[in-house]
């Protein structure tokens, strides 16, 4: 989707699971955001291409595509690079925090579903 059809998407959510990418989807618009959702890693990055999204939200790794290579990509693109970046619940046994996090400029890893946290951090870039 992209955001000339709709000025107010903020945040772009990527999320593999279908039914956690809804429900999550679902919970962020009863805040009161405007979400785009990305179902895979090369779907991510065609979306933020083509778009300014205020957050990035990522949940797991793609089958196509790790944690780590999607936000790698992002961070190479020139007017990408401050994006912030929430890893949300992501698979600590398979990623690496910290390269994420000290070489890849991720902003947040929240470690659990507690999605008051998750709130908490989106209300640090996208004011409601």
């Amino acid at each position: 989707m992209k955001n000339n059809d709709n000025d107010n998407v903020e945040i772009l959510l990527v999320e593999g699971d279908l039914t956690k990418r809804n429900e999550l989807a679902l919970r962020l618009r009863s805040k009161g955001h405007f979400i785009d959702m990305a179902k895979n890693g090369f779907h991510s990055i065609k979306e933020i291409e083509e778009n300014n999204y205020k957050l990035m939200i990522i949940s797991d790794n793609m089958k196509d595509m790790g944690i780590e290579e999607i936000v790698t990509i992002i961070r190479s693109m020139e007017n990408k690079k401050k994006t912030p970046i929430i890893l949300y619940d992501p698979p600590t046994n398979s990623i690496d925090i910290d390269l994420l996090v000290n070489e890849l400029s991720v902003n947040h890893i929240i470690l659990s579903r507690d999605f008051n946290q998750l709130i908490t951090k989106v209300s640090t870039y996208v004011k409601k």
